[in-house]
């Protein structure tokens, strides 16, 4: 729907259910009695006024941006962004967020990289904030030593947000080296500290491929398995994933997922 109709009429019902309130007291008390409710209640109606004026002040300052995704102008969506980031320093959660989310649909997740370096010097808590999302092109560049280096120093920030999916990605990276004995306790405790579904999926996928199970490590994928079929459907799995699409790192891990998915409901051939 076009930004511009979506302001009309929000503007419009808006306007009608304010009409339709200054008009209740009239229907119930009469034109005399109203103006006296009116006069005593005034700051109702001022208060309206400002939160119409506010929202319509925020559609003003956003009328650019909506204007790109609207057109789906990618290019343009970026320059503009990079502009009132990076060029000039207005740092916004919301920006920061679509520009990333800009680069990835351009098929250049490098340029999140010199992103994450500029918040790096200018704003290091965003690299904290979305530490997710700047992980992306670190997940891409298929170097785990690299992985490692970027998910071990943010699993220390206190600030790091996503912290489950932090860890997983740590311990993914270490995996990759063949450093199982340090992966073994991250993975056994990570479905502890989460609810998501997906992501102790990928846990217990993880611990499965270990060459040399103990009993523990048996024990967690076996139990954690059963719970993941006997809580969902294959069709309340599929939807756990769509759900989780929003985050960019599933996206990226969409082969593995779809692994994670067939093997959790037994569908690879392979007795849990």
């Amino acid at each position: 729907m076009k930004f511009k109709l979506v302001c009309l009429l929000f503007n419009g019902i808006v306007l009608l259910s304010f009409i339709f309130v200054f008009m209740i007291p009239v229907f119930l008390l009469g034109w005399q009695h109203s103006r006296m409710f009116w006069a005593a209640n005034w700051p109702l109606a001022a208060l309206f006024v400002v939160i119409l004026a506010g929202l319509n002040v925020y559609f003003a300052l956003n009328w650019k941006l909506f204007s790109f995704l609207e057109t789906e102008n990618w290019r343009g969506l970026i320059a503009y962004l990079e502009d009132r980031v990076i060029t000039r320093g207005r740092y916004r959660k919301q920006h920061i967020q679509v520009l990333i989310n800009s680069y990835i649909l351009v098929s250049e997740p490098s340029r999140i990289l010199e992103l994450e370096t500029h918040c790096r010097e200018h704003r290091p808590e965003y690299v904290a904030l979305f530490a997710l999302q700047f992980g992306i092109p670190h997940l891409l560049q298929n170097d785990p030593r690299d992985m490692e280096r970027y998910y071990g120093e943010l699993r220390q920030n206190p600030r790091c947000s996503d912290r489950p999916w932090v860890e997983w990605s740590y311990a993914f990276a270490l995996l990759l080296q063949q450093r199982q004995d340090e992966v073994r306790d991250i993975l056994l405790a990570l479905p502890q500290s989460t609810r998501n579904p997906v992501l102790r999926g990928l846990t217990y996928y993880l611990l499965d491929a270990f060459p040399n199970q103990d009993m523990q490590v048996r024990n967690s994928v076996i139990e954690g398995k059963k719970a993941l079929r006997s809580r969902y459907s294959q069709s309340q799995w599929q939807k756990e994933v769509e759900k989780n699409r929003g985050n960019l790192q599933v996206v990226v891990l969409a082969k593995m997922v779809k692994d994670v998915s067939a093997w959790v409901f037994d569908q690879t051939g392979k007795a849990a």
